[in-house]
């Protein structure tokens, strides 16, 4: 088991003190997507709102594992997208 940390980067660094404790990565991943969920969900106001926001995923020893990257992208001129 290895102990993985889900930092959340929205303009600020929301630094996970805690972590958890998890099989491998591919259960992390999993994990930082239902967090990046969750967090849509309750903080919509919050989402999106720069265009840093990412999930960054380290270890114990602070090695960058993974980070996921939300982007939203307006359009000037709203289009059918065809």
């Amino acid at each position: 088991m290895t102990r993985y940390f889900f930092h959340v980067c929205n303009g600020e660094h929301i630094e996970d003190k805690l972590g958890m404790e998890l099989a491998g990565l591919q259960d992390a991943r999993l994990e930082a997507i239902q967090r990046i969920g969750r967090f849509i969900t309750e903080h919509p106001d919050q989402c999106c709102t720069t265009h840093d926001w990412r999930m960054e995923v380290t270890d114990l020893k602070g090695l960058l594992m993974f980070r996921l990257d939300l982007d939203l992208t307006m359009v000037e001129s709203p289009s059918t997208g065809r």
